[in-house]
């Protein structure tokens, strides 16, 4: 799978820069339709370790996804963390820390954690990425797969108060990185930013081409509501600071608009619980869903490769559905598990006849 078009154009027009401010782009999946903007990257500098992460993390990230694209590195070519010799160069933005666990941190005096836990930001985000794809809880972090996650300033910004460096960070990111193509792509914007955007007086409907339309309170919480073209921006607190019902909130946002756009390939699901709880072709449409939301509906491309190298399925009949591949081929695996074998011809026939809405 290539990288986006307007990824890789927006990594090599960050090749040669020079201004710290935008030198990081970010982690996570540049394939994902939902962009999380943090308030800033959690790195204190003042530590030597805090040094060396802020080089690794944030300086060399615009490097680093340069190495991923011309080698077309997928997350499943990133070794686990935890399994391999912790380094530089096993480091990924596409996958960070991967197999680290999804519970807290205990910290050595270095602040390096000691029991593969993760701070309680990323605990956060897990829980969002199981409220938008509840059918695939995971006991590891892996909320990077369905999510592009940055900053809003390159620094660690202080609880109170925004020094210069901090306002031109924000300045700078938001006018020259935020306003290109590739960040006005997203389906879902959630800003876990906080009073940041007010400080720093970032006209949010300018920089994400969104249009205010509400804000909402949930106790003594809130989420300032954006819509634009059928996209959403939710900006609210900082992520660690959210409820979990406020989690849970914006999980059920998100998933709403992110669903909008596979709804048009399913002939069972059709957004209810009652579709997946009285039909099985429902079920695994909705299975799929899940799968794609987070990015793991890849594992299906074994599928596909298996039908077209060793089946001799034609590429113009996978492609005259206009479907994702892979939902063809969690079909091809579950047809071949009902009959005990693989049937090419019986399993075209039967999946043109699913596709007119004919199971019988």
């Amino acid at each position: 799978m290539k990288y986006p078009k307007e990824f890789i154009s927006l990594v090599n027009s960050l090749a040669n820069e020079t201004d710290q401010d935008l030198q990081y782009i970010g982690q996570g999946n540049p394939w994902a339709k939902m962009l999380i903007v943090e308030k800033d990257n959690h790195i204190d500098t003042s530590t030597t370790r805090g040094e060396g992460c802020y080089m690794m993390e944030v300086l060399n990230n615009v490097k680093q996804w340069q190495k991923n694209i011309e080698e077309n590195v997928c997350s499943d070519d990133i070794p686990s963390w935890i399994e391999s010799p912790i380094s530089i160069e096993a480091y990924n933005p596409l996958y960070p820390y991967k197999g680290l666990k999804n519970f807290l941190a205990k910290r050595d005096s270095e602040g390096s954690s000691i029991n593969g836990g993760v701070s309680s930001s990323w605990v956060s985000y897990q829980k969002l990425r199981s409220a938008i794809s509840p059918a695939s809880e995971s006991d590891v972090i892996d909320f990077h797969q369905t999510a592009f996650l940055t900053s809003l300033c390159s620094v660690k910004c202080p609880n109170h108060g925004y020094p210069d460096e901090v306002r031109k960070s924000v300045s700078v990111r938001c006018k020259q990185l935020f306003s290109l193509p590739y960040f006005r792509s997203f389906d879902v914007i959630l800003m876990s930013c906080g009073r940041i955007v007010k400080d720093c007086h970032v006209n949010v409907e300018e920089v994400f081409d969104q249009k205010f339309i509400e804000e909402i309170k949930y106790g003594n919480e809130w989420i300032r509501y954006y819509e634009k073209d059928g996209k959403l921006l939710m900006l609210t607190g900082t992520i660690q600071r959210c409820s979990k019902e406020l989690i849970g909130v914006i999980g059920k946002k998100a998933r709403e608009y992110l669903m909008r756009q596979l709804m048009p390939y399913f002939v069972h699901y059709d957004g209810t619980e009652d579709s997946i709880n009285n039909d099985s072709l429902a079920w695994y449409e909705y299975l799929w869903s899940c799968l794609r939301l987070i990015g793991k509906d890849s594992q299906y491309d074994f599928e596909v490769n298996d039908m077209i190298n060793n089946y001799g399925f034609e590429e113009d009949w996978l492609d005259s559905f206009e479907l994702p591949r892979t939902l063809i081929g969690l079909f091809f695996n579950r047809y071949c598990h009902w009959l005990n074998y693989a049937d090419k011809d019986g399993f075209k026939s039967w999946f043109e006849k699913y596709r007119k809405g004919i199971t019988e």
